[in-house]
């Protein structure tokens, strides 16, 4: 099973890609954690999109859709999901371009529309306050 872990945090000593780290360090045998870096990913525009996904969104989002799961590491900033995560998670989050994939036979799509579709994901995250990030991951 290989799982893409998502740092949300842009700064060199993040506490969460720390996290994500120990993640990588614990997990079963036969699994496997590649951690992403969100850094280069421009500010989501749909007029942007329109022209086709960025370089730095098309190689996340063939990560993404590569793999079995994903871990989303997140930082709290100001009683929320830190920007760059939430930028990261919009671009993730749209549909394959062209619109919605067309449903198939039996249910489900023969394309999943993002990729989040069809596979587990976990939210997390590390701070230093007392309450961690708990309201970024309500966000």
């Amino acid at each position: 099973m290989d799982i893409l872990a998502i740092c949300g945090s842009l700064r060199a000593g993040s506490y969460n890609r720390g996290l994500l780290r120990a993640v990588a360090e614990a997990v079963p045998e036969g699994v496997s954690v590649e951690i992403a870096e969100i850094r280069g990913i421009p500010v989501f525009d749909e007029d942007l999109e329109a022209q086709g996904w960025p370089e730095a969104v098309a190689a996340l989002r063939a990560r993404a859709h590569a793999a079995d799961g994903l871990v989303l590491g997140t930082p709290e900033y100001n009683y929320g999901i830190a920007g760059p995560m939430k930028n990261a998670f919009d671009w993730l989050s749209r549909p394959e371009r062209g619109g919605h994939a067309a449903p198939r036979a039996g249910g489900g799509y023969a394309v999943p529309r993002n990729p989040f579709m069809r596979k587990p994901c976990a939210l997390l995250g590390a701070a230093l306050g007392l309450g961690g990030t708990i309201r970024a991951q309500l966000a």
